[in-house]
């Protein structure tokens, strides 16, 4: 269908109706792609179906224009939209499992975290979305911060009037101020962990082969899940943040670019510094938020590649830390001498 076609519709008041039952379908049909994030996935269909974005389809869902589509609309979706709605609801996830606070289920992998995943604030390739039209899953993984196929920096800020990007904005490639995204002229590119740890978070969304990196960190993440290897990262970056040779310098916003980059940038450091068996001195309480993130993954559920790595690490910093209040208080780490 052209898109004059689609303008007609919108005229006739297709997206100012004040709601849409679940049954219905719009004109313009299309299925999601492999990779293809699910909310960007349907602001690209809204669009296509001339209805002005995401709050109009969350407003027909009965939800408020600050909350997330998940799976629980994946099924209005698909019959609007064309998706195939098993592959929709996998894209969307779940905010929350078994009635937890937190947690969520993404590309069908439980991750222990919300904040593994970004859901408010999009990154995006300027030139992914030239090519393929589509926002892919990939970018919504918060530690994700380059195009490893571009080999460039994701945005996260429009050019134009230096907001951050959301959802609601009138196309997936351009700002809601109305400029199309693009990346700021001699901005630097990607470091080389950025885009191998970018290219690791693609390959376990989609099923491929991981292809083993040359930085130590993104080798020592490559046998590991997308739950295991996030964990990894943070734990990491959070240590080095308290070790009393690189404190003072957190970047607050979580889900902003720039904490992203620092966060790897960190993790990395603080490998080294192990790796080299330079001294650690981390001026925190125990347990800590660091001994929680590994002791999560030190697990029966976890796969056996994520118990062994997060055993050991937890070894190597309860080492600097008393180890009987540890243990005490997170279950896990009472069974460490088991393995």
């Amino acid at each position: 269908m052209k898109m004059e076609q689609v303008s007609d519709i919108a005229a006739r008041g297709v997206a100012c109706l004040g709601g849409v039952g679940d049954q219905a379908t719009f004109p313009v049909r299309s299925d999601i792609a492999q990779g293809e994030s699910g909310q960007g996935y349907a602001l690209r269909m809204a669009v296509a179906n001339g209805i002005a974005g995401l709050p109009v389809l969350k407003s027909w869902r009965g939800k408020s224009r600050f909350a997330v589509l998940d799976a629980e609309d994946a099924t209005a979706l698909a019959n609007w939209f064309g998706a195939e709605p098993r592959r929709l609801s996998k894209a969307l996830g779940e905010l929350s499992l078994k009635g937890a606070s937190s947690g969520y289920r993404f590309c069908g992998t439980e991750l222990d975290r919300s904040y593994f995943v970004n859901r408010a604030y999009p990154r995006v390739c300027p030139e992914c979305l030239e090519e393929s039209h589509a926002c892919m899953q990939s970018w919504e993984v918060s530690v994700t911060a380059a195009c490893s196929r571009h080999k460039t920096v994701l945005i996260d800020h429009c050019n134009a009037c230096n907001r951050r990007l959301t959802w609601d904005r009138p196309a997936i490639d351009t700002c809601k101020c109305g400029q199309r995204l693009c990346l700021a002229p001699g901005r630097p590119g990607p470091t080389l962990l950025e885009l191998e740890v970018a290219a690791w978070i693609e390959a376990r969304i989609l099923g491929d082969e991981v292809m083993r990196g040359s930085h130590a960190l993104s080798r020592l993440m490559s046998p590991l899940t997308l739950n295991g290897g996030l964990h990894l990262i943070f734990a990491l970056g959070t240590a080095e943040k308290y070790d009393s040779a690189g404190q003072g310098r957190a970047v607050r916003n979580r889900s902003s670019l720039a904490f992203t980059k620092q966060m790897l940038a960190d993790a990395s450091q603080l490998l080294e510094k192990l790796e080299s068996g330079a001294s650690v001195d981390l001026g925190i309480s125990v347990p800590s938020v660091v001994l929680r993130l590994l002791a999560e993954v030190a697990t029966s559920d976890a796969s056996p590649e994520d118990r062994s790595l997060s055993h050991s690490l937890i070894n190597v910093l309860l080492k600097m830390k008393a180890r009987s209040r540890s243990s005490s208080v997170l279950p896990q780490l009472a069974q460490i001498e088991l393995f």
